[in-house]
């Protein structure tokens, strides 16, 4: 047997291929000479031994070898990517800045899903910490609410043993917040158990937070609070007033919270103030009223299962009632994709635009790819030049793609600066809250190169085939024909950059005539010169001052008040009954408390009956309005007079409204029960004649200001916050 045969496959195979140059006749020199020897004198393991570490030894050779000849081939490409585009500047300069508008827009839209990915990561115990939510079907649709039973988190964590701790979360709304002369509207102070900073990670730069929130009228405040309301002072011990009825002790400063956390809050009360406001208005809290959010934190992960499957029918045996929604758990680390954080609306936005940033991304490298192409005359000879002093195809390929990369990231340095300009506007337009500060994150930077790569490589790939596959005779003799497949395909590139700017623009003018239907639908009350006046905290007790003292004012129409605003009522209820009520109707009817006035200062339509009247005591206590989609789930031929139970509260129905879209347009309108007013209202809405509404703001303001003097004055008109929206 021949002794190459004898030489082991592998190095032998690994000879040949780090000694390119050498025959495999050269391989019989002194190497298998010297292998053949130490055969038969060592034996063959020790050989074998032996031509194993030669082989093994020439790698690093090759290396060297390659990184030299590479980095010599580098800086040629270089060389020659520099001086085309300082050769060709108007070329260089759509090709970097369409590139880098790709990468742009690419990378803002990675920067989005990114931030949705590590949403609710940063907690310690992100895997064992669940949200508690529940779910109901009506008419066929499956609403996910994420609201709980007050009573619910101090059960679970008496009752599951697997429950290691639980807490309770809601908002405060929007509350006057006084400390010294300072004096402003927040909207960001949440009511929280004190287990609550123990289950999450929100680290206190002074306090103890086994105990900051321990004490009924303590406070914790985000350092951005600290340094709004006690700037260059120490806020601990120092006391905050909320809605001049609470005096708070500040017990700790948190830092601030991140951006990708799902629970935004810069204040946080003991729940029990929450408590003992519900107990002061004569309410207790029941098994079937939703109110906080319940957090849990499991003693294992691998537990959620288990209480998911005990939880189900849990709050439904409490209540004693089969009409009650089932309960569930969400992991933490998945509840911003779940339906109750709104992920598949979520999902479906973001697979939008990432399809059309790819779309744009797309477009600027086939933009590359013609104008490489048609540039193919001006760099034949230099292919031509090259193929003759021995570079074969393999290498102008190398060296195309390598020009294409290195004018990628090239637009990638320029698409940063991009990034940077754009993200306040995009965070604008999508209504997210992504730091500039993300760009330097560790899990962002493979995201630009992961980007600048396959641009570089999509926008490179096919003018790096077509430029080698030139012909270096035809070529140098100036007789270069680029073929009819050639010239199909670029002209197939051309249309398909054309069809996918088409595409892009006609979609941007369907969109637009959506947004534009939407602002010029008739929503069913008339939003023009209304002012409305939020009524925070106690300066709702003064309404009835209010009322009549803007009364007097020539230039206001009408007032009147109400607990949601006409744009959103979101309080529902199934517990609304009627005489021949469909036992298996079981649609969400929607709720609101008005004053008198309501339907004519909104110039709302009336199709039967009228308006609460102050002639009738009796619409007080005992009257109802409904919408035009309840009398027609009602079926009744004569719908005034109809009595409504709603709880222990039983009254008529003296008039039914038009439909007017209290949701958000794209929905149906649902059916919708109004009476009158019998706990606070949160708005105030003006109507003023048209013509000098400046005069008239001024007087409503000197109203205000004359009526509830504690309270900073704050108006909106309902047409403008709808052109916002």
């Amino acid at each position: 047997m021949h002794i190459k045969n004898r030489i082991p496959k592998f190095s032998l195979t690994l000879l040949k291929r780090l000694t390119p140059f050498c025959s495999e006749e050269g391989l019989s020199g002194d190497i298998v000479e010297e292998y053949e020897e130490r055969v038969r004198e060592q034996g063959k393991r020790k050989a074998n031994r032996w031509i194993h570490i030669h082989a093994l030894k020439a790698i690093p050779r090759e290396m060297r070898s390659c990184l030299i000849s590479g980095g010599s081939m580098f800086r040629n490409y270089l060389k020659i990517t520099y001086r085309n585009i300082t050769k060709y500047k108007g070329y260089s300069f759509i090709n970097i800045f369409g590139l880098a508008l790709g990468i742009a827009c690419c990378t803002l839209v990675a920067l989005n899903v990114l931030n949705e990915i590590y949403y609710n990561t940063f907690h310690e115990n992100t895997e064992r910490i669940f949200c508690v939510g529940n779910y109901q079907t009506f008419e066929g649709n499956t609403w996910h609410v994420s609201a709980t039973p007050a009573l619910l988190a101090p059960s679970l964590k008496a009752e599951f043993p697997e429950v290691e701790d639980a807490a309770r979360y809601t908002g405060c709304g929007e509350c006057l917040v006084n400390q010294g002369e300072r004096s402003f509207y927040e909207t960001t102070i949440y009511y929280a158990d004190p287990s609550f900073l123990q289950i999450f990670t929100f680290p206190l730069i002074k306090g103890d937070k086994r105990t900051a929130l321990n004490v009924p009228h303590s406070i914790v405040i985000s350092q951005r609070m600290a340094d709004k309301y006690f700037p260059g002072e120490d806020p601990l011990g120092k006391v905050m007033n909320i809605n001049h009825e609470y005096d708070f002790t500040v017990t700790g400063v948190m830092n601030d919270v991140p951006h990708n956390s799902m629970l935004r809050f810069e204040m946080l009360i003991p729940f029990q103030i929450f408590e003992d406001q519900y107990r002061k208005e004569g309410r207790t809290f029941e098994w079937f009223s939703n109110h906080p959010r319940t957090y849990l934190l499991l003693r294992d992960a691998s537990l959620g299962e288990v209480v998911r499957s005990k939880i189900k029918n849990y709050v439904r045996d409490k209540a004693g009632d089969e009409r009650a929604p089932e309960f569930t758990t969400i992991p933490l680390k998945s509840y911003r994709f779940s339906p109750w954080g709104g992920g598949p609306r979520r999902i479906k936005r973001l697979t939008f635009i990432s399809t059309v940033a790819f779309l744009i991304l797309l477009i600027a490298c086939v933009n590359f790819m013609n104008l490489s192409t048609a540039r193919s005359a001006t760099r034949a000879k230099e292919i031509g030049m090259r193929k003759v002093v021995g570079a074969g195809r393999k290498h102008m390929i190398i060296q195309f793609l390598g020009e294409s990369f290195i004018l990628s990231f090239a637009a990638m340095f320029l698409a940063m600066i991009l990034v940077i300009l754009l993200l306040p506007a995009y965070n604008e337009i999508f209504g997210i809250q992504i730091p500039i500060s993300i760009i330097t994150k560790s899990y962002v930077i493979p995201v630009w190169f992961g980007i600048a790569l396959l641009t570089g490589f999509i926008s490179g790939s096919y003018p790096a085939f077509f430029l080698s596959s030139f012909k270096p005779v035809t070529t140098l003799k100036g007789e270069f024909r680029s073929g009819a497949k050639s010239a199909l395909i670029r002209k197939g590139l051309v249309v398909f950059q054309f069809v996918l700017s088409l595409s892009l623009i006609i979609g941007t003018a369907v969109i637009y005539k959506q947004i534009h239907f939407v602002r010029e639908k008739d929503m069913g009350f008339d939003t023009d010169h209304i002012v409305y006046i939020p009524l925070r905290g106690g300066s709702s007790e003064f309404y009835p001052a209010l009322r009549t003292r803007l009364s007097a004012y020539p230039g206001i129409v009408s007032v009147t008040a109400s607990f949601h605003k006409p744009t959103w009522i979101g309080s529902n209820t199934t517990r609304i009954k009627w005489e021949g009520k469909d036992s298996e109707y079981n649609t969400l009817i929607h709720v609101t408390s008005v004053d008198y006035d309501y339907v004519s200062t909104l110039n709302m339509e009336m199709l039967a009956g009228r308006d609460f009247s102050k002639e009738f005591p009796s619409d007080r206590e005992n009257s109802f309005l409904i919408n035009e989609r309840l009398f027609q789930d009602m079926n009744k031929d004569n719908i005034l007079g109809a009595v409504l139970e709603f709880g222990p509260v039983a009254g008529r129905i003296i008039g039914v409204v038009k439909d007017f879209h209290f949701i958000p347009v794209n929905d149906k309108v649902p059916p919708l029960v109004i009476s009158l007013l019998s706990r606070k209202p949160r708005y105030v809405m003006v109507r003023v004649l048209p013509g000098n509404i400046s005069s008239t703001l001024s007087s409503i303001r000197e109203a205000w200001e004359s009526v509830i003097p504690a309270y900073p004055f704050e108006c909106n008109f309902f047409d403008e916050e709808f052109e916002r929206s």
